[in-house]
């Protein structure tokens, strides 16, 4: 009897682990999915003006933002943590690399890089990035412009959007643009070094 009932029971736990639900797919993505031809800066270097030349810092991101997964902000000052929904890359390099694509495009006579030595300095700290239930993307923090004499002019940024039909695919387009819209606002403001 007890057998019987042993048997049974295993049979029952083995059962509760088979499921008819097909797994769920996994979604990666790209912060930048367009990767733009790098321009090569030493053509005509003799003809050109003198290049400022930039430091882009590593980009700061919370910890939260520290992992593959994607995040939605829920309307009760909650973090959730998406399951099938991953970046590709480490976020914090992504954001380095789009910002730098950015400022390069629209800056023309001044170089961002990632290594300098005595230039001046660009440190970007996010404090948000996400998608949230009520339907709205995100982007804030601080950049701080450090001059080669070391001066510090720290500037607040909030940029938001508004996603039409709602979803991660869509999220991540936003999110995109809501990076070149800061490098843009950095360009503009990167005539004070």
């Amino acid at each position: 009897m007890l057998k019987l009932l042993s048997l049974l029971l295993l049979t029952y736990l083995l059962l509760g682990c088979i499921s008819n639900k097909t797994p769920q797919e996994s979604f990666y993505y790209l912060l930048d999915a367009a990767p733009m031809k790098e321009h090569n800066n030493t053509a005509g270097a003799s003809k050109e003006p003198t290049k400022t030349y930039i430091k882009l810092s590593t980009v700061r991101v919370p910890d939260y933002l520290q992992q593959s997964n994607l995040v939605l902000k829920l309307d009760n000052h909650q973090i959730k943590i998406a399951n099938y929904h991953f970046w590709a890359q480490d976020l914090s390099e992504s954001i380095q690399r789009v910002l730098m694509r950015e400022l390069n495009a629209a800056s023309p006579g001044v170089i961002y890089t990632q290594q300098c030595v005595k230039c001046a300095e660009l440190i970007v700290s996010i404090d948000h990035f996400y998608p949230t239930q009520s339907g709205d993307v995100l982007l804030s923090g601080t950049y701080t412009k450090v001059s080669v004499d070391k001066s510090q002019q720290q500037v607040r940024f909030l940029l938001n959007s508004r996603l039409e039909k709602g979803g991660y695919d869509e999220a991540v387009v936003v999110m995109r643009d809501l990076v070149s819209k800061l490098a843009m606002e950095m360009g503009i403001l990167q005539s004070s070094y």
